[in-house]
């Protein structure tokens, strides 16, 4: 959700009102600290040093965005229209950057820094292209002002049919919008395609892909994937950079093959990729964690369970196989759970670990120290810093959500069921493999 906001400009963020009640209080959620019974506590300030961090390099600037799109309030109320959304899905599917701007922008002029001419600024951005979902009736503000941009030279699109009248004035106001084009709405990404956009072009192509380049004292691309498979190709930006991967998460800065003018990327679903086109210092450059190498047995594996509020006291030992059954053999179950592990290391220079699958917060300790958490599969650790040459000691903590727990004691009660209650369909603890290569 947060990668969601991201790459759309969102830069600030509140997070909700939270209950100081005892737990629980079923009026109030989220609990964030809870008292001591939310598991995921320590991961939620590591999601919100991320979102500080990310949202720290949009700020100081502004996203470069070329499109803007009328909001189709004013036209549903007047008569037949299309719904805004139409066009922004279609742009969103080809990694073209727009913004949904009311009418109001072109009545109150001064209020919102709005200036008409070969472009359309209004406060500090400024597109190249609008956009009108088909609409019977227009404001003559809007009118007004998409005649002169259309004069001035800017492509100005009226969706699928243009306006038959001037919802609040003179309908003859009409002629001064003949040099604005129809565009079939089908036709609207090959349209923007011949005006030079998207600037990032992928191969091979994706719908669920979402691009935004942000200007500013740090200026950077982020690409983040909306679908539940990994990209991976290449991408063409309007420079030649050159270019480093940014990884917000770990705060890390990695190395990018590129071949001519195309960055290879590769973008995991809950994973953000940035990039960024210079750096202060090369010895900030580390190598990025291999998909492969040669693999390390690790067996037998240990669990144990434990609620937050009993955190560290895990109980009920037993040896599990991996993937792990845990939210069959415990389906009310919400709390930390617990691997244990031995690995036997000889003169290895580098080790790693994947894990491919957990619900859903994961903390990694080797021989006591912690490699870090991470939030989203796959989960990936460079242990290289951690390891001996000899036995180790590797543990994996998971730390589940409240979901299970809250469904147990709710389950039978009407109210709650009123309000939605379904029963849970995430796993818990290690639903994937876990990998270690050197």
């Amino acid at each position: 959700m947060a990668d969601h906001f991201l790459v759309r400009g969102i830069n600030y963020f509140v997070p909700h009102a939270f209950s100081p009640a005892p737990f629980p209080d079923p009026d109030a959620p989220p609990h964030f600290y809870v008292h001591g019974n939310n598991p995921q506590y320590r991961h939620f300030g590591m999601l919100m040093a991320y979102m500080n961090r990310a949202a720290t390099i949009l700020s100081g600037g502004h996203r470069n965005v070329p499109v803007a799109i009328l909001y189709h309030g004013e036209a549903e109320w007047t008569g037949e229209s299309m719904l805004s959304q139409k066009p922004a899905r279609l742009l969103a599917q080809a990694q073209i950057e727009y913004d949904t701007i009311p009418a109001d922008v072109f009545a109150e002029p001064d209020h919102y820094g709005t200036v008409i001419g070969k472009t359309l600024r209004i406060n500090t951005q400024e597109y190249k292209v609008l956009l009108i979902p088909k609409a019977q009736f227009v404001t003559a503000d809007f009118a007004k002002a998409a005649a002169k941009l259309s004069a001035e030279g800017m492509p100005v699109y009226f969706l699928d049919a243009p306006p038959i009248g001037i919802v609040n004035g003179d309908d003859t106001l009409l002629k001064e919008l003949a040099n604005c084009k129809v565009l079939p709405l089908d036709e609207v990404v090959s349209a923007m395609k011949q005006l030079g956009l998207p600037e990032a072009e992928f191969y091979p192509g994706s719908r669920d892909i979402r691009a935004m380049y942000y200007e500013g004292s740090c200026s950077c691309w982020l690409f983040v994937n909306e679908s539940a498979e990994v990209y991976s190709g290449t991408v063409t930006l309007p420079d030649s950079g050159p270019y480093y991967r940014y990884d917000a998460w770990n705060n890390t800065i990695h190395p990018v093959e590129v071949c001519g003018d195309k960055i290879s990327i590769r973008v995991e679903p809950l994973h953000s990729f940035w990039l960024i086109p210079d750096i202060p210092d090369e010895s900030l450059i580390t190598e990025e964690i291999p998909e492969g190498g040669k693999a390390l047995t690790i067996a037998p594996w240990h669990r144990s369970i434990c609620r937050s509020a009993d955190y560290p006291n895990f109980g009920d030992d037993k040896e599990v196989c991996l993937p792990d059954c845990l939210a069959e053999e415990v389906p009310e179950f919400s709390g930390f759970v617990r691997y244990e592990s031995t690995f036997h290391l000889e003169n290895c220079s580098k080790v790693y670990l994947v894990i491919s699958e957990a619900w859903e917060g994961v903390e990694v300790f080797v021989n006591g120290h912690s490699g870090g958490i991470q939030i989203a599969a796959p989960y990936r650790y460079d242990l290289t810093p951690l390891v001996k040459t000899s036995e180790n000691e590797l543990i994996i903590e998971v730390a589940t959500t409240l979901e299970r727990w809250w469904f147990g004691i709710n389950k039978d009660n009407p109210q709650m069921r009123m309000m939605g209650l379904q029963e849970p369909a995430c796993g818990s603890g290690i639903t994937g493999k876990v990998m270690m290569f050197t």
